[in-house]
């Protein structure tokens, strides 16, 4: 398989970070687990469920990103196994999953800037201050993968210092007899949902498997590096906020940084709110790059216009994808409940990753002499026992879903199939 060369790309470090802020971002968001479950419930769900969610889909990744480097990712490896018409249905999920996604981040940093400075906003202050955020990071996003990729790296160590800064500071105060308390009765549910929300989207750096540099060596390297990026800040900041601050049910988004204010004072505390926004940041440009070069690689398959291909001079990365993805993350930011935003989120991964996982089983089965520089050491049977897991939970997931946020699925899922239809008559009548 064939990909398009590139004059930079990205190398293990930028690709790892990448990840590390499509996946998580660091904890920061993470204290509604506490709230839910408590300290153990929630130590367990960080260990266990890496190991039956993440590494699978992580392992997946790594084969058919190494198989078939192409932008575009899990679209392309839907097409070759199961045609057209299911590969541009993939992408059109998604493509609203990602802006869906995006569209917290706004809210997130909004929320961070107004509890920072203490001054409560009004409402076209807040607006104000979301479409002024999304702007500055569509246009950083103009300037190409690599440089996104060299943005990510410089943002995840202002991630990792407040949290190891604060887990410092906690120790002397730490009651270990803490961690293993858990709740009268729990929200499972809930728990649940935000552990997976916090552990999902291993699978997306395929997107960009053509602006990597070797990707058979670069991805399984990444993928590691960022599971230790991604797993060991989230156990840190359990084990040290529930050692020092045992009233669980206040563990709402936040509560770290009251936290780092109450043991380190205002310096400790600024620190740790620079952290939780250049967190933000950093998953709106890495979700904005996948994204986009998502669009990209399906217009180089030819499912979408090749329009899309069109770059402004002195530009890496084409523009009508990023116009597209800001006038998506405007209408969600600005209209959507966070809450709805998050389960909605949930719902459109779990049916993209059944699909991933089928199109995984069948690959092995209908191509089985594709070149895989990295290959599962299993058998086609053996894939389909690890991967049994994830696509559990992706039936949990759906079966757990409010009817509201079902509809708003089922709405974007017929759009899709009304856009193919549309394209794919065009696409005839050109031809005919």
């Amino acid at each position: 398989t064939s990909c398009h060369p590139r004059h930079v790309q990205l190398g293990v470090l930028q690709l790892a970070t990448m990840l590390f802020f499509n996946v998580s971002g660091g904890p920061f968001g993470s204290e509604g687990m506490v709230r839910c479950a408590g300290p153990l419930m929630s130590l367990i769900g960080l260990v266990v469920l890496p190991v039956f969610w993440s590494c699978p889909v992580a392992l997946m990744t790594a084969e058919l990103s190494t198989a078939i480097p192409k932008d575009g990712g899990f679209v392309v490896w839907v097409d070759e196994a199961f045609g057209r018409f299911w590969a541009f249905q993939m992408g059109w999920w998604s493509w609203c999953m990602g802006n869906v996604d995006n569209a917290l981040y706004p809210i997130m940093f909004a929320s961070i800037a107004e509890k920072s400075i203490g001054i409560g906003y009004g409402k076209w202050q807040r607006i104000s201050v979301k479409v002024l955020y999304t702007t500055v990071l569509t246009l950083l996003n103009l300037l190409g993968a690599q440089v996104a990729g060299k943005v990510t790296v410089a943002l995840a160590f202002m991630v990792f210092l407040p949290v190891v800064l604060l887990s410092i500071r906690c120790v002397p105060s730490v009651k270990p007899a803490a961690w293993l308390d858990t709740l009268p009765n729990p929200d499972l549910v809930g728990w649940f949902n935000l552990a997976l929300w916090n552990l999902n989207g291993w699978d997306a750096v395929s997107l960009i498997a053509a602006e990597v540099h070797d990707p058979s060596t670069t991805y399984p390297r990444a993928i590691l590096l960022a599971q230790g990026f991604v797993i060991i800040p989230y156990i840190m900041m359990v084990f040290a906020s529930t050692g020092v601050d045992q009233r669980y049910r206040r563990f709402f988004n936040g509560h770290y940084n009251r936290i780092a204010m109450k043991l380190g004072g205002s310096v400790l505390g600024s620190v740790f709110a620079l952290g939780a926004a250049c967190a933000v940041t950093g998953n709106f440009i890495a979700d904005m790059t996948l994204t986009s070069y998502q669009m990209v690689g399906m217009a180089r398959e030819g499912m979408l216009p090749s329009l899309l291909l069109k770059k402004l001079l002195g530009f890496e990365t084409p523009y009508i994808p990023l116009v597209l993805a800001f006038t998506a993350i405007q209408v969600l930011s600005l209209r959507v409940p966070f809450a709805e935003i998050l389960a909605l989120d949930n719902l459109l991964y779990a049916g993209q990753l059944l699909l991933e996982i089928a199109a995984l089983i069948t690959l092995r089965i209908k191509q089985p002499d594709l070149v895989r520089p990295y290959c599962i050491p299993l058998s086609t049977f053996g894939i389909a026992l690890i991967m049994l897991p994830p696509a559990t939970f992706c039936f949990y997931i759906m079966l757990t879903s409010s009817d509201s946020v079902i509809l708003l699925a089922m709405l974007m899922s017929f759009s899709g199939l009304v856009i193919y239809w549309v394209q794919e008559r065009f696409r005839h009548g050109q031809h005919s």
